[in-house]
């Protein structure tokens, strides 16, 4: 890999001459590989993992040669794939159960997931990305960990001052950057670097920091996060910010620790490759000074009656009679965090769980939902363990024989969720998405 001569010399006033030849050698090196385990470790995944990422509790170094994204534990929402520097920024966050939280720029969602995870019955995360394609793959990431408390969004962040003044708790700002910090795990990105485009995204980092603040409760978290070590990119734009906002200050976090804070004089951490099991960060957290406001209280408001047909699913199909949709339009039926009201300015592709839909009278359970349940909360359940050749046929959408009742059933793989089917007469009908089935090459 080459670099340009200018960023090295860069590189070179903020690290010193004694640490370019070894951050030079970690670039030769590979990308290392690394997951984010949502549910218990599965003892087929054991085997596939390293040692843990010291500082997120559920980060873990694997072998990507024993481990991959069709995998069914992947599937199946046990995990998902996330590098390793980018673990420390959520939790820097301190995102609380209550909190009401945006993601400004989610992009694939896995640090939503994160903030979602975190959150309990009163929270609620908005994650948004104007990109379409991007908030699609948020959407479905979202639905494959069968997160309950995320409004997916497609918009552009500097509308959403106008729509949700001093509204947030938690703000995070991972602004997209020139991405020094990934030139490792995607070369190509060197060739697009040069001081002119640092400084374009220096400018467009600085709106959305100042949208941020128009975003945030008073006593609020602002955390701003890049992939690139450019100081003008990160604490000088600290800096900046702090001299036109004085009520804001720095908040250090115990994962300090790891990284290096040398380099940005106190003002944030950056993450180098040669200094940790990962690609280059630059992390911040900024606490508005002022006294928390009080939480605002959102009400479930039921739009429409309740239909006969999800009545009858529940009945047939169910143990647990908590969980029920608390929303209803044209058909569909979804269990949101918060009232319909409050996001119908929003270009929203998902709100909280997406129970699914009624067509000529008939309910056909959705795919977010099987993901959301857990078998003990359904009458009917098939167990397939890794090892059963079912398995790999219902996961590439075929029909598969099951000696259970007629109804629909809850497929799960070692107790993971993983989809529907509808079971008649020894057969189960596969109801996997047409869009998530594996190929024949896939295993």
């Amino acid at each position: 890999m080459n670099l340009p001569t200018l960023f090295l010399q860069r590189l070179e006033k903020q690290l010193g001459k004694d640490h370019i030849s070894h951050f030079l050698k970690s670039m030769q090196q590979p990308p290392i590989e690394s997951i984010y385990i949502h549910k218990p470790i599965q003892p087929q995944l054991q085997s596939s993992l390293l040692d843990r990422v010291p500082w997120h509790t559920h980060g873990y170094y694997v072998n990507p040669s024993s481990i991959h994204n069709h995998h069914p534990y992947h599937l199946a929402g046990a995990f998902h794939f996330q590098e390793a520097s980018s673990m420390a920024v959520v939790p820097m966050l301190d995102v609380q159960p209550s909190d009401v939280v945006l993601d400004m720029n989610a992009s694939s969602g896995y640090k939503s997931i994160d903030i979602a995870s975190r959150l309990g019955s009163q929270g609620f995360l908005i994650a948004n990305d104007m990109d379409g394609r991007k908030a699609q793959t948020l959407m479905l990431n979202i639905e494959r960990i069968g997160l309950s408390q995320a409004i997916v969004t497609q918009h552009d962040p500097h509308h959403l001052p106008k729509l949700f003044p001093n509204f947030f708790d938690k703000i995070l700002v991972d602004a997209p950057g020139s991405q020094e910090g990934t030139f490792r795990q995607n070369p190509n990105s060197v060739d697009a670097w040069s001081i002119d485009f640092i400084q374009t995204n220096a400018t467009r980092q600085g709106r959305l920091l100042e949208d941020a603040v128009s975003l945030l409760k008073p006593g609020g978290r602002i955390v701003y996060s890049t992939n690139t070590f450019a100081p003008e990119e990160s604490e000088l734009l600290i800096e900046n910010f702090l001299q036109k906002h004085p009520d804001f200050k720095i908040m250090n976090h115990d994962s300090y620790a790891y990284f290096d804070s040398k380099s940005t004089r106190g003002v944030g951490v950056k993450l180098w490759s040669h200094l940790v099991k990962g690609e280059g960060y630059f992390i911040v957290a900024l606490q508005h000074i002022a006294e928390k406001s009080k939480p605002i209280k959102f009400t479930h408001r039921m739009k429409n009656p309740m239909p006969p047909a999800w009545k009858q699913f529940a009945e047939e199909n169910l143990i647990n009679s908590n969980i029920q949709p608390n929303f209803v339009l044209d058909e569909r039926m979804f269990q949101i965090p918060i009232s319909y009201q409050f996001h119908s300015a929003l270009h929203t592709l998902r709100a909280g769980v997406y129970f699914g839909e009624i067509q000529k009278n008939i309910y056909y359970p959705s795919h977010h939902l099987a993901h959301y349940l857990q078998p003990q909360d359904v009458k009917q359940s098939l167990d397939l363990s890794i090892q059963d050749p079912r398995l790999m046929h219902y996961l590439r959408g075929e029909e598969i024989d099951a000696d259970v009742e007629k109804g629909w059933i809850l497929i799960t793989v070692n107790g993971l969720s993983l989809g529907w089917g509808k079971a008649s007469q020894g057969r189960i009908k596969n109801h996997y998405p047409k869009g998530l089935r594996l190929t024949n090459t896939q295993k």
